[in-house]
């Protein structure tokens, strides 16, 4: 029920205060929670193995993941399929390449929090250098 005393200032200034302390807290406890997540894959990390293909274009994938994608993928963060992890490439792989070359050039905010920014936060990245990046990704995680 609404009363008169609501729409004093006092009332409104607490009520919008308390909101706000609300919302920051929501958002620290996030930030927290993604810095214990990458506390935990960091302590079981293992020096990270890649293979090495004979197709040039599979070898500069892997260049560009090295530089570029190996910062979400490595761990397996918010959503980001850990290169390799066969069971959680494998509903991505079977969308198609050409949904993963969209996805990976103009981003891609999904449920679960998965988010991956256009181009791998990477704007000098041509659509030919992103592609090579996905097909070795594929490649190593089928």
């Amino acid at each position: 029920m609404l009363t008169k005393d609501m729409f004093k200032p006092a009332f409104v200034l607490t009520f919008l205060i308390a909101t706000l302390a609300f919302i920051v807290s929501c958002s620290k406890e996030k930030v927290v929670v993604e810095e214990v997540n990458l506390a935990k894959a960091v302590k079981k990390d293992k020096p990270l193995v890649l293979p090495d293909f004979d197709d040039p274009t599979l070898m500069k994938g892997k260049e560009i993941w090295l530089a570029n994608c190996k910062k979400c993928h490595k761990h397996s963060l918010s959503g980001h399929p850990k290169i390799g992890d066969k069971k959680a490439w494998a509903p991505r792989i079977a969308q198609g390449k050409e949904v993963l070359y969209k996805h990976a050039i103009e981003g891609y905010w999904g449920m679960a929090e998965e988010e991956m920014p256009p181009r791998g936060g990477n704007d000098d990245l041509s659509d030919a250098d992103v592609k090579s990046a996905v097909d070795y990704m594929v490649e190593v995680s089928k």
